[in-house]
């Protein structure tokens, strides 16, 4: 996995066909709407038309404006819709991301991360809940090789505290065998 393969190849071309529709759609909204509005007869000769087209030229200017503004608000609004709906996709796995993140520092390394089918960052999820997978099985490993080393060394205060030196030596050599699968353990984990 390359580090920028995180969101699906897919996110941006949907993004970019549905803005391309909003603004295909807005402009056929604004014509029709162009098109009825000036279906009204101007005259029957020439004369009358030319006359009317002076009379007419306001309220052409007028109401192409109307019609432009709105095709502006129309694709704005449109817009802004689909980049709070596409970002959500984003947004949302991240802050799960950043609970799990939390949930991972406290040692719960058992919380997998899920997101939603439509959600983009899928690959995110696998890594962090691999990474979850491997660390809490280290952080157990850990975990139990320093309370068998703690009851060890409770074993051997015991074994020398009662002249025990034969057991008191073999605790002392199981310890270090501990010790060195604990550096091992270890120096499996990066940071």
């Amino acid at each position: 996995m390359h580090p920028l393969d995180v969101v699906h190849k897919s996110f941006s071309v949907k993004l970019v066909t549905l803005t391309v529709l909003v603004v295909i759609l807005s402009a056929l909204v604004s014509a029709g709407f162009f098109y009825f509005s000036s279906g009204q007869g101007i005259g029957q000769t020439y004369e009358q038309k030319i006359a009317q087209l002076s009379l007419y030229k306001t309220e052409v200017i007028r109401e192409s404006a109307f019609i432009f503004i709105g095709f502006g608000l129309l694709s704005m609004f449109g817009i802004a819709v689909i980049g709070v709906l596409h970002t959500h996709k984003i947004v949302g796995p991240l802050v799960r991301t950043r609970m799990a993140a939390r949930q991972l520092t406290e040692g719960k390394f058992d919380m997998p991360i899920r997101f939603r089918e439509d959600d983009m960052i899928h690959t995110m999820a696998d890594s962090l809940n691999n990474f979850a997978r491997i660390y809490g099985n280290r952080y157990q490993q850990v975990r139990n090789s320093v309370q068998d080393m703690q009851r060890d060394a409770l074993a051997l205060r015991e074994l020398i505290e009662a002249g025990n030196m034969e057991g008191a030596a073999a605790t002392r050599l199981k310890m270090a065998e501990r010790m060195q699968e604990l550096k091992k353990v270890l120096a499996g984990i990066k940071v």
